[in-house]
């Protein structure tokens, strides 16, 4: 506060300066249009030999004569001590540069307004603080909402993958299963056609032997019925008897050979 006061004393005594050089220029600015006037000019000519009359300043705030605008009691609220007398015309003077005192009444109303100050400066700083921690903590958020986004997506991607990779293998091993039912379907009829195949080879010549067996049979029943022509009426009976047991064995033995002969049949299927 003590240097604003010396301030506003440096500040007073130039605007003095300055108004007292000011209000020079309009004197000497008169004097000159004073003098373009012919009947002044001969007046000043007349009367140049007198001696110049000193210029006397007239206040423009209160229209006295003696003192400039700036210096004038009413606008300074110090009385007439601190400035010449009036009635006479005086150039600015330099006076000594002291700080105002501050008056003692003025402490707690200042101390007031420090005090607010302090408080304002507090409030502000806690306002920023306050702002600072909240916009942390939603940069913060704002992170770990990122980072948990960026986790789903991860486990997401790795579940899809998991996913993908356990329908592959289940269609790779239904692949599999099938491909080993084809296999075990083709060895079975392969196996059914190899097996039909060596069953109608035996069939064919078992076929064949029985035939032959049956030929060599008729051969012999016929042999047997020649036979028994030429034999007497006595031993007819028993030949009949023979004739008739031949002729079952033979019925037997077709039978047996039909039979085996539809079993081949059926086993080896429709050709």
């Amino acid at each position: 506060m003590s240097r604003s006061y010396r301030e506003y004393g440096r500040d007073g005594d130039q605007d003095r300066r300055r108004e007292t050089i000011r209000n020079e220029d309009q004197d000497r600015g008169r004097d000159n249009r004073l003098d373009q006037r012919p009947e002044y000019g001969r007046e000043r000519r007349a009367s140049s030999r007198e001696p110049p009359r000193r210029f006397v300043p007239v206040c423009y705030e209160c229209g006295e004569p003696g003192h400039y605008r700036n210096q004038c009691p009413r606008l300074s609220g110090e009385g007439s001590s601190r400035f010449p007398s009036r009635g006479r015309s005086t150039s600015p003077r330099n006076y000594p540069r002291h700080p105002d005192r501050r008056p003692t009444c003025d402490e707690p109303v200042l101390k007031k307004q420090f005090e607010d100050l302090s408080s304002t400066v507090a409030t502000m700083k806690e306002f920023v603080e306050r702002e600072n921690a909240r916009r942390e903590e939603k940069e913060r958020r704002k992170h770990e909402k990122a980072e948990r986004r960026k986790h789903e997506e991860e486990a997401k991607a790795e579940a899809e993958r998991l996913e993908m990779e356990k329908k592959l293998k289940s269609e790779r091993r239904e692949n599999e299963k099938k491909k080993e039912t084809m296999r075990l379907a083709e060895q079975k009829e392969q196996m059914k056609k190899e097996l039909i195949s060596t069953l109608s080879v035996h069939m064919g010549g078992l076929r064949e032997e029985l035939k032959y067996h049956m030929d060599r049979c008729l051969e012999e029943l016929a042999k047997l019925k020649g036979k028994a022509k030429k034999q007497s009426p006595s031993t007819g009976q028993s030949s009949d008897d023979e004739y008739e047991s031949s002729k079952s064995e033979v019925e037997a033995l077709s039978e047996k050979t039909g039979h085996l002969t539809i079993g081949g049949k059926r086993r080896r299927g429709p050709e």
